[in-house]
């Protein structure tokens, strides 16, 4: 299990429980397979490492965290 996710204001935006789903408080639940990162490269990686990661997130949970934020 990831540690979770701190916003600005020490209060927690992103969680990962233990079934590998990840949620914004507010916002729809997404389940994570977390296998799919073997589908990313290295570029691919290397490029989420470099602009969109948040510290302590895996590449699953960045993916979860956007489709929770703006998914219907």
């Amino acid at each position: 299990m990831h540690a979770p996710v701190r916003g600005n204001d020490g209060g927690i935006t992103v969680f990962d429980a233990v079934q590998g789903a990840v949620q914004r408080a507010g916002h729809h639940q997404v389940q994570v397979d977390r296998s799919r990162d073997a589908l990313l490269t290295d570029f691919g990686k290397a490029t989420l490492a470099d602009r969109y990661l948040l510290p302590g997130e895996s590449y699953q949970d960045l993916f979860a965290r956007v489709a929770s934020a703006f998914g219907d």
